[in-house]
């Protein structure tokens, strides 16, 4: 029988090899996407997109800058007192979500830099607590790479997007949760209702509740989400029923614009994203062939059919569904739980930008330091390091359209990953693996 000591040595070999796997990836990713897109740019003469895996340079740190200047006089949706400049495109979150750029605007000159630096104090506190290694040189490699090149950190700092900042409240949110201490099980309900409260999406992390049967932290964290964004509303200028308005119009505007539209597709990975891909590739193939004229289909593709986002969207309720159940009923380990959360949150909504990868962290720091072991740990170990790799690869393009691979690829690896995952847990107890088996 062997001894503890001989399981932690176990652990700690099988947990850097994870790391150091994923580190691997990330850099020969990263290394790749520099080089095609130097020389599409440089050599082929090509333009933005396709010399850049991050958003055209003209428009770096837009997620913040824009916000913030709509904020500034209290009248974000409105826009009363603010250049022209602001339009209902930038003020897409909800009142807690607008209201949080209010203090930023008082720091002329260093409210993007204060901004990036909490979230990049924040951001390499989870990296080194999760991801540090004994080995001082491989140690400080392997983190350097994962938090500074990997592609949703670099996407998310290029954007200056708040989604940093949610996902700093959901991480808290799933590491103290269920904790034994009162309050630090209230911090963590906190923290996520403060991130449903600027982005709906979190709600999914409601779950890991639902599956413990906490229904007063549920009740709690919903309550208080929703009282937040009221009051957030009524500090707000122009009253609490025309901010209300505010955030439906912008919303209609968004939708318009990403979801009907192109704006962004490039950088998405939602379900909806995966069809119009592969819809548009059939399309240019039915023209290439002569069966359709490229006109009609340039107007297809600027403005999507009703029919395609009637099937994303059944296509994501019935993944929920699936997905809920099975967390519900059958998945028992806690980072697997974590991704496939993360995993719906991402896919289904109808638009869905690369910040949000960002989250793939969240599982990624569970699963390198679970004690659990099975068959599949290779796989999920490449497929974590191939999520975080830029794809701005060209998939197909002519003059009036183009798209990049990781529209494709990146939704397919997400539902791929999920897959195993639930093969995995559905497989009788006897054939998978506890690292403390034989302990007792």
């Amino acid at each position: 029988m062997k001894s503890i000591n001989d399981y932690k040595k176990l652990i700690a070999i099988a947990r850097t090899e994870k790391i150091q796997i994923v580190s691997s990836i990330v850099i020969i990713g990263f290394v790749l996407a520099v080089f095609y897109n130097y020389f599409m740019g440089s050599y082929l003469e090509y333009g933005y997109p396709l010399n850049t895996f991050l958003v055209n340079p003209e428009d770096k740190f837009a997620d913040f800058l824009k916000p913030l200047n709509c904020g500034k006089t209290l009248s974000p949706y409105l826009r009363r007192g603010v250049e022209n400049t602001c339009m209902p495109i930038s003020v897409v979150y909800y009142p807690f979500g607008e209201l949080f750029f209010y203090p930023f605007s008082k720091i002329p000159g260093k409210s993007l830099w204060i901004f990036l630096g909490i979230f990049l104090i924040g951001w390499f506190v989870f990296i080194v607590k999760n991801f540090a290694q004994n080995e001082k040189s491989a140690n400080l490699r392997d983190l350097f790479i994962i938090s500074l090149i990997s592609y949703p950190f670099l996407f998310t700092l290029d954007r200056a997007n708040l989604e940093s900042y949610v996902f700093l409240l959901v991480a808290g949110f799933c590491y103290f949760y269920n904790s034994a201490n009162k309050y630090i099980s209230l911090l963590a309900c906190i923290s996520l209702s403060l991130a449903i409260a600027i982005k709906p999406f979190p709600a999914f992390f409601l779950l890991l509740l639902v599956k413990e049967k906490k229904w007063k932290n549920i009740l709690f964290i919903i309550a208080s989400s929703i009282i937040v964004n009221i009051a957030s509303a009524l500090y707000l200028k122009d009253g609490i029923w025309a901010n209300f308005l505010g955030v439906i119009n912008s919303q209609k505007e968004f939708i318009s614009d990403y979801v009907v539209g192109n704006m962004g597709w490039y950088y998405g990975h939602s379900i909806l994203g995966l069809l119009k891909c592969i819809f548009s590739a059939i399309l240019y193939f039915c023209a290439s062939i002569g069966l359709l004229k490229k006109a009609d289909i340039i107007m297809i593709v600027h403005n999507w059919p009703r029919e395609l986002f009637t099937v994303s969207s059944i296509i994501s309720v019935i993944i929920i569904l699936f997905v809920t159940w099975y967390i519900l009923f059958k998945e028992k380990e806690f980072w697997k739980i974590v991704a496939l959360i993360v995993f719906i949150m991402l896919l289904t909504p109808l638009a869905s930008a690369d910040y949000r990868l960002l989250y793939i962290f969240l599982p990624m720091a569970f699963f390198v330091n679970s004690l659990q072991k099975t068959k599949y740990d290779s796989f999920y170990t490449v497929l974590f390091g191939l999520l975080l790799v830029p794809k701005s690869y060209m998939f197909h393009t002519t003059k009036e359209s183009l798209v990049l691979l990781g529209v494709l690829v990146e939704p397919l690896l997400m539902i791929f990953f999920a897959y195993l995952i639930i093969k995995d847990g559905l497989k009788s107890k006897s054939e998978k693996i506890n690292v403390y088996e034989n302990l007792n």
